[in-house]
């Protein structure tokens, strides 16, 4: 039996690496229409608001430098793939691209950034608007 090539061996982690991106954002995605439905909610008190944006916030964070992370692998797999093998389809497709290098998941990355930014500036609203919350929430002082 041949032992695969760098370039297949590549090719097959960069595959696994792509549905593991895609796994993970679409676990963000469920994650945050919850966090969004418990948000409108309108029975909860401040302070469960406060923990539910904390919440919200440490986990868009999260998954931000986890899809990052996930990204970087896989331009990197790319670009070995695209050096290596001159034939390889990812190749030949990109060969004469006249467009910025900018691919799908680069744009999608965006996404938990954006959730991070409400969340944090909900945050810092509700801060604002009554600080007794905040120091309910935090230290569990007496109003």
């Amino acid at each position: 039996m041949d032992k695969p090539s760098p370039v297949e061996r590549m090719d097959a982690e960069r595959k696994v690496l792509e549905e593991l991106f895609t796994s993970r954002f679409n676990a963000y995605l469920v994650a945050v229409g919850l966090f969004s439905v418990a948000l409108t909610s309108t029975d909860l008190t401040p302070v469960y608001r406060f923990w539910l944006f904390s919440a919200g916030l440490i986990a868009s964070l999260t998954m931000f430098l986890s899809l990052m992370r996930t990204h970087v692998l896989i331009t990197r797999a790319l670009n070995f793939i695209t050096s290596r093998d001159q034939t390889h389809p990812y190749t030949l497709l990109t060969e004469g691209w006249i467009f910025p290098p900018l691919r799908a998941n680069t744009i999608m990355l965006a996404i938990p950034l954006l959730m991070s930014g409400i969340f944090a500036w909900q945050l810092v609203r509700a801060h604002f608007e009554s600080p007794e919350v905040v120091a309910v929430a935090l230290w569990h002082l007496p109003v």
